[in-house]
């Protein structure tokens, strides 16, 4: 019959060792979806147009090299699809599609287990480029 001290201390060591991973990769309270995706989604309260120029933006700021952009229609919306390279040279897509006239649905994506930093990264200067962001926060980011 098993020891009950061992298996208290198996568990203690699948339980920290679980810890310490999730601290490493710095995705601790990140949702699973995100994290196994690497991809965050959301909506603004702005046309495509100004999306697209927050984009470019963006892509100057934090120095990344477009590589390829493309338009699709996906269920009758208009679909933008813009690729980049990190100074890393990570892969970064940024899908963004039109929701009506004011509203635009986006998406980052950095690949399956991508960097969430650099999402977070892309996800606030668009929104800084955009006018969403707190006056304080705006002040801090320039």
């Amino acid at each position: 019959m098993l020891n009950p001290k061992w298996i208290a201390f198996a568990v203690a060591v699948g339980f920290l060792t679980a810890l310490a991973g999730c601290q490493e990769s710095q995705e601790v309270g990140k949702s699973a979806r995100g994290l196994f995706a690497g991809e965050m989604e959301t909506t603004f309260d702005r046309t495509t147009d100004q999306v697209a120029e927050a984009i470019t933006a963006t892509e100057k700021e934090l120095k990344l090299v477009r590589t390829s952009e493309s338009k699709d229609i996906e269920d009758g919306a208009d679909e933008y699809t813009v690729v980049f390279r990190s100074a890393r040279d990570e892969k970064i897509e940024i899908v963004y599609t039109k929701l009506s006239e004011r509203f635009t649905g986006i998406e980052i994506s950095t690949g399956p287990f991508g960097n969430s930093e650099l999402r977070q990264s892309i996800y606030d200067t668009l929104r800084s480029k955009l006018g969403l962001l707190p006056a304080q926060a705006q002040a801090s980011a320039d």
